[in-house]
């Protein structure tokens, strides 16, 4: 162990280096080059590459894998007799493979305490789209003349991007000294549809009404037509021009009876407190046209609390019709007046 000094120390020595040169110069005789980062140079058989690592068969060390990160550039077949001979280009680093997109999971679905809750939500928004009048008229006399009458309606109206909706029940109830002189229900819906940016639109309609003192048990009607908007024009009116049938039950003629309809209707807003309205149309007998029913309505309307939506009514209605059988008039016409609550 102690060469320093002696020959025979100093010949081993020089023995034991030569070999190490030799070894490593066998190393660098063939093979692939690899330049690291730090700028350190390994030869030898690139075995395999993969998405994270480089494995190299090195004649000294064996197989060793290197990280892509300390890896700077790999030249296949660069060295040849321990010279470099190809300068390949830079190997790109294998890009990983893209992990498969996961299917969106479905939204839990709620339970019924939620299902109520949706549903409550649903039912007020659609009902916050309504605005409704509730109106009520009562008279009654007592002494020589014991007597009640009765006046109850509802209206709603709905305007959306398509149109509008309009519904409305009416009913009447008169009776003096135990003898009823009216009992009457009538119930309406109708239907307008815009059509684009033109004042004329599409409507559909129906009316059912059952009278106690009517010629008929019940009457069913349903038109439709066309409709052109005056408010187009600064004008508060639209008018309505189209054709249906109506039906009565009760009567000896109960077929459907074909009709046309000519109807107009005006609203007239005097000032915030005070407004007029005003509705006739006219349904001629399709199949005889001296035969016709015309109804007619009309009133003025006096809001007497505008923060609470409570106003007066007073108004007539009226219905005529030409084709009646004996012992019933022509004209039924009735004068009202209601307290009218919005909401």
């Amino acid at each position: 162990m102690f060469w320093k000094g002696t020959a025979q120390g100093i010949t081993m020595k020089s023995a034991v280096c030569c070999a190490l040169v030799m070894m490593l110069s066998v190393t660098a005789q063939a093979g692939d080059r690899i330049e690291l980062q730090s700028g350190e140079v390994l030869i030898g058989k690139v075995v395999s590459r993969g998405d994270r690592q480089l494995v190299v068969e090195h004649e000294l060390l064996g197989q060793i894998s290197l990280p892509h990160s300390v890896v700077k550039k790999v030249e296949i077949g660069a060295v040849k007799d321990g010279e470099v001979v190809v300068s390949t280009p830079k190997v790109a680093r294998p890009k990983p493979k893209p992990k498969p997109k996961s299917k969106p999971q479905a939204p839990p679905k709620p339970n019924p305490g939620q299902m109520k809750a949706l549903a409550k939500d649903e039912k007020r928004k659609w009902l916050k789209d309504w605005k409704m009048k509730l109106s009520l008229g009562l008279t009654g006399t007592a002494g020589n003349t014991d007597g009640f009458n009765i006046r109850t309606g509802l209206k709603a109206n709905k305007k959306d991007d398509a149109g509008a909706w309009k519904l409305d029940a009416t009913f009447w109830f008169a009776e003096a000294n135990g003898a009823r002189s009216q009992n009457a229900l009538e119930i309406g819906v109708q239907r307008d549809w815009k059509i684009k940016e033109s004042p004329w639109f599409w409507f559909v309609e129906g009316r059912y009404r059952t009278d106690e003192f009517k010629p008929y048990d019940h009457r069913l009607s349903v038109h439709g037509g066309l409709g052109y908007d005056m408010n187009k024009h600064g004008v508060p009116a639209k008018l309505r021009l189209g054709a249906g049938v109506t039906k009565e039950w009760g009567t000896a003629d109960n077929r459907l009876k074909p009709e046309s309809l000519f109807g107009g209707e005006f609203t007239w807003v005097i000032n915030e407190k005070h407004s007029i309205n005003f509705k006739s149309t006219l349904y001629p007998n399709q199949e005889d046209f001296t035969e016709f029913r015309m109804i007619t309505t009309a009133d003025w309307t006096i809001k007497l609390d505008p923060s609470s939506g409570m106003s007066l009514k007073v108004g007539l209605w009226d219905e005529y019709e030409t084709d009646v059988p004996k012992g019933f008039k022509n004209n039924d016409m009735r004068v009202f007046a209601s307290v009218v609550i919005d909401f």
